[in-house]
Parts: C-alpha cells; structure tokens; sequence
C-alpha cells in the first residue's frame, strides 16, 4: 500500500459521504419538524410551485365560503323576519274584518284600533331591524350580490334583488289605513292582502337566492378539501418514510466520521516512516 500525504483520496471520500449524510439528515429535520416534504423550491420546483397555487386556492374558496355563509345568515334573517311580518297582518286582517261588520259598534273599533295600531309599529320594527354589517334586508330597494367563488362571471355569484317592505311602502302604516269606521276597515282587508302577498313573493324569492348561496356553500366546502387533500398529497411529509431516511443519513453519519478519522490516520503513516 502507497504512503503519500499530498492527495489522501480516502479521506476525501469520506469527506464526501459524510457531507452527503449531513444534508440529508439536515433535509430529514427540517421535513419532520416542519410537517412538510417540500419546504422550499430546492425540494422540487413543480411540487413547490403546484403546492404554493393549491394552498392560495384553499384560502380563496375559504373565503367564498364565508361569503357564502353570510349570506346565508341575512337571507335567513330576512325570511324570519318576514314570517313575523305576515303573522302581524294575519292578525290586522282579522281586526278589519271584525270591524268591517255592523255587529261592531263605534266603542268596540276604537278599542280594536289600540291594538291595530301596535301592530302597525310592529310592523314597521320588524322591516327596519333586519340587517347585518349595515345591510337592510326589508328597508331598501336595489341588489346585494354574494361573490361565491373563484372566478369572474354570473355562475360565481349570486344576486339578491330586495324590495322595501316597510309599512308605508305597503300601504298598511299608520297614514294609510285603520279600522275606526265600517268603510276604512272594508277597504283596508284588500290592502292588507295585498301586502301579504307581497311578502309572500318576496319571501319566495329570498328562499331560492338562500338555496342558491346554500349549494355554493357546499361546493365551496368541497372543493377545499379536494384541494386541501391534494396540495397533502404533493406537500406533506410522509412520517414513515421521512423517519426511515433519517435513521438511515444518521448511520450513515456514524459511519463517515468514523472511516474520516481511520482516512487520516493513513496519512500518518508516512511520517512514522521517516521516523524509522
């Protein structure tokens, strides 16, 4: 065997694996503490690039969930109250009918108009305390549109077209209509009819825009965890295989550093040589 010290090719061997060993237990660390397999684009630039597109769409849909959801809430809150607001005529009508007959004396519709009267204020509390992050389900007249997902386009949103629903507005307020005479309760059945009805369009139209925010919803949900399991499948760090890795780069580790020092010692050896 060769004595020589200018080139010790065993010990750059060595060198060499044992780097080799220290950066990949190094990778092993940093993917078993992190959770993830590509941490950076170094460990893939396509997995890194596909994972990063994934994850920013999670968050978009997530989004598009909450505004769905929100939506959902007003729209719910609408029909709520709107049922409330038809109870409340149901019980007007059955007032006007009563004093539309000539069973009922002049003492008795006074006494009926008290109560009328409330439930016209019920009303009007009703139509004006509807609203979430100051938008008025049953006080203003236009469109709210819900952007439910992604994209640009009318199938990535929905549109809600509201109508004012206050008293006035149908007719049944206080200035339009009371039961003190025979006449004025006669004609106030057919206002009062006419404004349930009105709620009743309108609460029809609500409860499509809510199914429709509902499917969105669900679609938003699932597409997340689509994504969300596929940007795993790219991203996530296999706990198995990862922990096999280490273990193998730390023996590996063990076994470099100990061939390194056995590498140098042969450099040694020609100076024991000149001794002799």
């Amino acid at each position: 065997m060769s004595a020589i010290v200018h080139h010790n090719l065993p010990a750059g061997y060595a060198r060499l694996n044992l780097a080799q060993a220290t950066q990949t237990a190094q990778e092993s660390i940093q993917r078993l503490s992190s959770g993830y397999r590509v941490n950076h684009p170094g460990d893939g630039t396509a997995a890194y690039s596909m994972s990063q597109r994934l994850s920013s769409d999670v968050g978009i849909y997530e989004q598009a969930r909450r505004n769905s959801e929100t939506g959902m809430a007003l729209t719910r809150a609408i029909e709520s109250s709107n049922i409330q607001m038809l109870d409340v005529l149901d019980r007007m009508r059955e007032l006007s009918v009563a004093s539309a007959t000539d069973t009922m004396n002049q003492g008795d519709r006074v006494q009926a108009q008290v109560e009328f009267g409330a439930l016209q204020e019920e009303l009007s509390r009703l139509a004006n305390t509807v609203q979430i992050n100051n938008v008025r389900g049953l006080a203003t007249s236009g469109t709210l549109t819900f952007q439910t997902g992604i994209r640009e386009g009318q199938h990535n949103r929905v549109v809600l077209t509201m109508s004012d629903m206050r008293p006035n507005q149908l007719s049944v307020d206080q200035g339009a209509i009371d039961i003190l005479t025979q006449s004025n309760a006669q004609s106030g059945i057919d206002r009062i009819e006419a404004a349930m009805q009105t709620l009743i369009d309108y609460r029809t139209r609500v409860g499509s825009r809510y199914r429709e925010l509902q499917v969105a919803f669900d679609v938003n949900v699932h597409q997340m965890e689509n994504l969300g399991r596929t940007s795993g499948i790219i991203r996530d760090t296999d706990y198995a295989e990862e922990a096999g890795r280490m273990v193998q780069a730390q023996v590996r580790l063990k076994a470099s550093a100990s061939i390194l020092t056995q590498a140098n010692e042969m450099g040694r050896l020609a100076l024991e040589l000149l001794r002799r």
